[in-house]
């Protein structure tokens, strides 16, 4: 799957002499830093400590790789 930034849309969209509002839209919204770490702390594994531990940490890592991945696709 291809993301485009809004400039970009915004762009093809008047080459194309398209009339039409991006409000009418629902974006798909990165989640913060702060959001991701949130959202680490409900994984619990039924195991031992470091198990949470080390899913938490997999979670935010790979949260934070993707991420960036979709941010720097245009550089």
């Amino acid at each position: 799957m291809k993301l485009y930034t809004e400039e970009q849309v915004r762009k093809l969209l008047d080459k194309m002499d398209v009339v039409y509002s991006l409000d009418e839209l629902t974006p798909i919204e990165l989640p913060s830093d702060e959001e991701i770490e949130e959202a680490s702390k409900n994984i619990n594994k039924d195991g031992l400590s470091w198990e949470n531990d080390f899913a938490r940490d997999s979670f935010n890592e790979g949260a934070k790789w993707i991420k960036q991945q979709i941010l720097n696709q245009n550089k």
